[in-house]
């Protein structure tokens, strides 16, 4: 999301996962930029539109922060009981823990940890009609990040 104009951006508004896009000319897009036969320069100078604004830093290609799912425990891109028996197995018996990201993989609830509350969570879910699992933007902002802790 953007900020709302006039806003003054400090680093703690927001986290970025980048790559620079270096070295002899390149052409690259997508919905929201394109870069153009830029070569190697240190510094672009300050350019803006309605979907960035870059001031003296490099050409960057942004991808999404949030490749974790909430909820799924084992990790096999399905929210279900399953999980719930994976995150018992984790926090009783000392079974695997959920992946790829202990907490956030584990953590239905949004509450930034991977516990029993969690798979009565995804419990009500699946068999209740109760909230689904919190999703990865949701607990960014919740939990914060670097998401592999």
């Amino acid at each position: 999301m953007l900020p709302a104009v006039g806003r003054t951006l400090k680093s703690s508004d927001y986290s970025i996962t980048w790559a620079v896009i270096a070295g002899g000319g390149v052409n690259a897009a997508s919905a929201s930029y394109r870069a153009g036969m830029t070569v190697g320069q240190t510094a672009t100078g300050e350019a803006s539109s309605a979907a960035y604004h870059v001031s003296h830093g490099f050409w960057q290609a942004f991808e999404s922060p949030c490749d974790c799912r909430p909820g799924d425990a084992n990790n096999d891109g399905n929210k279900n009981v399953g999980d719930a028996v994976y995150l018992i197995s984790y926090v009783f018996k000392g079974g695997a823990a959920p992946a790829p990201y202990v907490k956030c993989s584990g953590d239905a609830n949004g509450d930034c940890s991977a516990n029993v509350g969690d798979a009565v969570y995804v419990i009500s879910y699946v068999f209740k009609g109760g909230a689904p699992p919190v999703n990865c933007e949701t607990w960014l902002t919740n939990c914060g990040s670097p998401l592999r802790k």
